[in-house]
């Protein structure tokens, strides 16, 4: 990194000051390493490409996602890389379907009554429409089938009910009380 002063951590071992000490600088000290020439030569490759990734470095530009809250909406600004590529129709829609597939299968799965259906998109509301009911537009997604199954196994997994352990007694401990109570259930005198 071309820093002339290295400086050396008060809690390094004791024998590494001493070793420090006795080669008189830290790099003195680092080049009779045996390792010292490939560990370099990697650092400066990594210190290069860093470099050149500053130089022609990503372009970021500014995203505005929008969070609602109970109070207000509000706007936070956040930096995205350039590169990355900007959903289309197509990938709000389909992202939109499955959330309200999600949605309708685990208000199903938890018995909660009547579906209900949060904000849609106008082009969902159409389809849910055409379809005439919620659970024919549901039952028709290609998707249905293995997101109703995903749901109910996590779902089951967290409201199964934990293994009972067992309270028998081992068997030499049956035989044990059994002899201290003897055949008609009194304590026996020894």
């Amino acid at each position: 990194m071309g820093r002339e002063e290295i400086k050396i951590p008060k809690n390094t071992h004791p024998h590494l000051q001493d070793a420090l000490q006795v080669a008189g600088t830290p790099v003195a000290w680092a080049s009779s390493q045996k390792e010292f020439g490939t560990l370099q030569k990697k650092k400066v490759k990594q210190r290069s490409e860093q470099e050149q990734r500053k130089k022609h470095g990503k372009q970021t530009t500014s995203v505005t996602i929008e969070v609602k809250s109970k109070k207000a909406l509000t706007t936070i600004r956040q930096p995205a890389p350039a590169s990355k590529s900007i959903p289309t129709d197509d990938d709000i829609n389909r992202s939109n379907r499955m959330s309200l597939i999600r949605s309708l299968v685990s208000q199903m799965i938890k018995k909660q009554g009547p579906l209900t259906v949060p904000n849609l998109d106008s082009r969902l509301l159409e389809e849910v429409k055409a379809e005439g009911s919620l659970l024919l537009w549901l039952q028709a997604q290609p998707h249905y089938g293995a997101i109703f199954k995903a749901l109910y196994l996590s779902n089951q997994k967290a409201t199964a009910p934990a293994p009972k352990e067992t309270s028998k007694l081992s068997r030499k401990k049956r035989k044990r009380k059994k002899r201290m109570l003897g055949t008609n259930g009194v304590p026996c005198q020894r």
